[in-house]
């Protein structure tokens, strides 16, 4: 599960705390004042947001690579493999390069069926 803590606006602080199963992550952010308001430059946001994904994909593909069965497995390395042109593994993945593994492995289709549970 992922809380995001927003900063208060009131006091311009210059972070983003995050909950992150029970870690609580700090992003800095450079708020931009003008006219007495505080201002969260949104690329900013869109960037730190990408960033707690990339942390949630790692983790699902991390927990499925030890979880599934073995030839679903042997199937996400070889998606691992591909995607990271035999040069790098998930860890060192980018946000899309992470969002291609999942698609092209058909990763959430295999967790659901291995853990039984629904996905949104």
């Amino acid at each position: 599960m992922i809380t995001l803590l927003f900063p208060c606006i009131a006091n311009a602080d210059q972070s983003v705390k995050v909950k992150y199963n029970d870690q609580i992550v700090n992003f800095e952010i450079q708020p931009i004042i003008e006219d007495s308001r505080v201002y969260v430059p949104m690329s900013v946001v869109v960037k730190e947001c990408s960033t707690l994904f990339e942390i949630a994909f790692r983790r699902i593909f991390n927990e499925a690579i030890i979880s599934l069965p073995f030839k679903e497995r042997l199937e996400l390395q070889e998606c691992e493999k591909k995607i990271g042109k035999n040069l790098k593994g998930v860890q060192d993945f980018t946000f899309g390069e992470l969002v291609g593994l999942f698609r092209e492995s058909a990763l959430m289709n295999k967790w659901v069926k291995h853990s039984a549970r629904d996905h949104c």
